[in-house]
């Protein structure tokens, strides 16, 4: 759908957009939601807006895993994936001891998780709350771009 493609790309302007326009935030395809796409595809910034508009935590991907399960298993590979790579052979003890591994996705795994963690125990934003966000979230998109003028694409 359109609101699984903006997850996976990170588009969270359409998010808001699609949402607004009554958009199903939580469909599942493939047996992933837009939230698990999000995940996935390791933006958080996306995460957080569907989250905002409703996003349900507790549907489960094609493994049985809700949200925070699937964030958890991301994390766990990737910090695996690391201590697989600091054991590999090569280097020298100049850059085996002091240089830090900067693991940008593993950084964003921890604050989807950390995101995920601030969502009500009823694994979503509640309805009333959610409608504020979406139209809070929208007007702030129309100040960036103006709305009533045609775009010259």
């Amino acid at each position: 759908t359109a609101m699984h493609l903006c997850a996976a790309t990170g588009l969270a302007p359409g998010v808001v957009v699609l949402a607004k326009a009554g958009a199903e935030i939580n469909s599942v395809v493939q047996k992933y939601t837009p939230l698990l796409m999000a995940i996935g595809y390791n933006k958080p910034f996306t995460t957080e807006v569907l989250l905002k508009c409703g996003a349900d935590t507790s549907i489960e991907d094609a493994e049985g895993n809700s949200a925070i399960e699937f964030v958890e298993g991301l994390i766990a590979q990737e910090r695996q994936a690391d201590a697989d790579g600091a054991n590999e052979e090569g280097g020298n003890f100049i850059t085996k001891t002091f240089t830090k591994k900067v693991n940008k996705r593993l950084d964003a795994l921890l604050e989807m998780q950390e995101t995920l963690k601030q969502v009500p125990a009823a694994g979503r934003v509640p309805p009333e709350e959610t409608v504020r966000n979406i139209e809070d979230m929208f007007d702030e998109i129309g100040q960036l771009v103006d709305l009533d003028k045609p775009l010259n694409v």
